[in-house]
C-alpha cells in the first residue's frame, strides 16, 4: 500500500546574516602523482573489491548516480532508473523508471538529480529526486521512504512526500530549484533537504537567487505522517560572492549542529576565485542563523568544465560544485573538481577538515594532459576515507579509479570506448558504507565499447579483519 503526503511546513525563517572565520593558515595541501599503472606509492593501498558487477545504466544526459546499502539489498538511482539488487548474489530484485515509481506526477514534470540514503539505525531507505516543471511552475523535492530495511518488491509499502520549493511563508515565488542535496541526522531526529533556486527565463533556469533549506522531523517521515519542520532561506551573496550549490553533509556521529559545504565563487574584484565554505546551523533550532567559515580559496573556478576522451568530443562536467560531503567525529570530508594547477586539465580535490584543530588537508589528483573528474567519497567508522573518480584524456577512454585518501589510485574499471550519446558526463557518482560500518560500496560510470555509458557497482570485504588500512588518517 502506498501513501502520498504533501509535506506541511509550520515555521519559516530567513537566514541572511552570517559570520566569517578564515582558517587558511592551517592547511596541508599535497598533490598526489598519478600514473596509469597498478603501482602504489607505498605498501598500504586501496582495498580489493571482491564484489564487482554491472549496474543498470541509462543514457540520460547527464545520468547522475547514487547508491545505498541495506542489510540484504542495494538500491541505486540514476536520472532514468531506480534499481534494487541482492547484496549477496548481485542479482536484480526490481527496477522502475522514476516517473513510474513516484506516481501521480504531472505529465510535464521531469525528475532529475537523485539521491538515496539507508538509515542504519531505523532500517529505512530514503529516495529523493528533484522535480522541475517549467510549464506548470512546479519545483519540488519528491521523497520516498521505505517501511522496512529490505523492500524486496515494488509492492512493498513506501511513504511518498512532495515538498514544495516555491512556497515560503505561505507566499509562492516564481523560482525553480536544481542540484538538490539531503542528509539525515538520526541522533537529532531531523532530515535536511537543500536546493539552490533560480529565476525562470524563457522556461529555463535564469539567475541564482538563494538556497532553500527545509528541515523536518525524521520520525514523522518514518511514521508516514505529515511532518513538522521549518524552511530557511539562505542568502549567500556577500562581498561579491555567489554560492554555487550547498551540499548537506551526511552525519554518522552525534553533534549539536548540522553541517553543509558550499563552493562560493567571486564575481567581484577577484573574479574566478573559489571559496570553499562550511555552513553550520543548530540541528533542531529555528532561532539561530547559519554561520559560515571560509576554509580555503582556489583560483581555478569554472562554472563548467570539459574533459577529454579518446577519439571523441569533449564532455561537459559540472564545474566546482561540491559533489559529496560526510561528517564524522568532528571532521568534514568532501570532494569536487577544479581546473588543475598545471594548466587547463580537470583535477579532483578531496578534503579533510578537522574542525577541532582548524586543520584542512587537501589531496589533489592531477597530471599534465589528463582529466580527473566526478569524484565521490565515503568514510568508515575507523575514519578511513575512500575516493572514486573518472580518469580520461585524448589518449584514454573514460575509466573508473579508486583510492584511499593518501595513496595513488587503482583502476577499478577500464574505459572501453568513446562516449557518443552524451554531451555531458556526471554530474556525480556517490559512494556509501555497508551496514557493518567498515566496508565500502561504490558505483560509478565508465565508457563502454559500444559508445554508451556503463555503471560498475563494487563492494569491499574488509571484515572479519575489523580494521582497514591501520596506518591511515589517525
Amino acid at each position: 500500500m502506498k501513501f502520498r503526503l504533501t509535506l506541511l511546513i509550520t515555521c519559516c525563517v530567513i537566514f541572511s546574516q552570517s559570520t566569517i572565520v578564515r582558517s587558511q593558515d592551517h592547511k596541508n595541501d599535497i598533490t598526489i602523482p598519478e600514473t596509469n599503472t597498478k603501482n602504489r606509492i607505498n605498501s598500504i593501498g586501496t582495498p580489493n573489491f571482491p564484489i564487482i558487477f554491472e549496474g543498470k545504466s541509462d543514457q540520460t544526459n547527464p545520468p547522475d548516480l547514487a547508491i545505498a546499502a541495506g542489510p540484504e539489498s542495494i538500491i541505486s538511482v540514476t536520472n532514468g532508473q531506480i534499481t534494487a539488487y541482492n547484496k549477496i548474489t548481485t542479482g536484480e530484485i526490481w527496477n522502475r523508471q522514476p516517473k513510474g515509481f513516484f506516481l501521480d506526477l504531472n505529465q510535464n514534470s521531469k525528475l532529475i538529480d537523485p539521491h538515496v540514503i539507508y538509515d542504519i539505525k531505523n532500517g529505512k531507505f530514503i529516495i529523493m529526486y528533484q522535480l522541475i516543471n517549467f510549464v506548470n511552475k512546479l519545483s519540488q523535492w519528491v521523497i520516498a521512504v521505505s517501511d522496512n530495511d529490505h523492500p524486496d518488491s515494488l509492492s512493498s509499502s513506501w511513504c511518498f512526500y512532495n515538498l514544495n520549493q516555491r512556497i515560503f511563508g505561505g507566499i509562492e515565488e516564481d523560482l525553480m530549484g536544481d542540484f538538490p542535496s539531503m542528509n539525515i541526522d538520526w541522533t537529532n531526529d531531523v532530515a535536511h533537504f537543500t536546493a539552490p533556486v533560480y529565476t525562470i527565463v524563457n522556461n529555463d533556469f535564469g539567475i541564482y537567487d538563494h538556497v532553500i533549506v527545509t528541515t523536518v522531523k525524521l520520525s514523522n517521515l518514518y511514521n508516514c505522517e505529515n511532518p513538522t519542520g521549518f524552511q530557511s532561506k539562505l542568502y549567500t551573496d556577500r562581498e561579491g560572492d555567489r554560492a554555487n550549490i550547498i551540499q548537506a553533509a551526511q552525519a554518522y556521529t552525534k553533534d549539536d549542529v548540522s553541517y553543509f559545504v558550499s563552493d562560493r565563487y567571486d564575481t567581484g574584484p577577484i573574479a574566478g576565485e573559489t571559496k570553499v565554505v562550511v555552513w553550520t546551523v543548530p540541528a533542531t533550532s529555528v532561532l539561530s542563523p547559519f554561520s559560515d567559515q571560509i576554509i580555503d580559496t582556489e583560483l581555478r573556478y569554472e562554472v563548467k568544465q570539459n574533459i577529454r576522451q579518446k577519439s571523441g568530443q569533449d564532455l561537459e562536467v559540472p564545474g566546482t560544485k561540491i559533489l559529496q560531503a560526510i561528517y564524522r567525529d568532528k571532521t568534514l570530508w568532501f570532494t569536487h573538481s577544479v581546473l588543475s594547477t598545471l594548466g587547463n586539465d580537470v583535477s579532483v580535490r578531496a578534503y579533510k577538515y578537522d574542525m577541532a584543530a582548524s586543520l584542512l588537508t587537501i589531496r589533489r589528483r592531477e597530471a599534465a594532459g589528463i582529466d580527473f573528474s566526478v569524484p565521490g567519497i565515503a568514510v568508515n567508522r575507523n575514519n578511513d576515507a575512500l575516493t572514486i573518480f573518472n580518469r580520461s584524456s585524448s589518449d584514454e577512454f573514460i575509466s573508473i579509479r579508486v583510492a584511499e585518501f593518501y595513496s595513488n589510485s587503482d583502476e577499478l574499471q577500464a574505459g572501453l570506448g568513446t562516449i557518443n550519446f552524451n554531451t555531458q558526463w556526471g554530474d556525480y557518482a556517490r559512494s556509501t558504507l555497508d551496514t557493518n560500518g567498515i566496508d565500502f560500496w561504490i558505483a560509478h560510470h565508465y565508457a563502454k565499447a559500444d559508445g554508451s555509458g556503463g555503471i560498475k557497482i563494487a563492494g569491499t570485504n574488509l571484515l572479519p579483519n575489523k580494521v582497514f588500512l591501520p596506518l591511515l588518517i589517525r
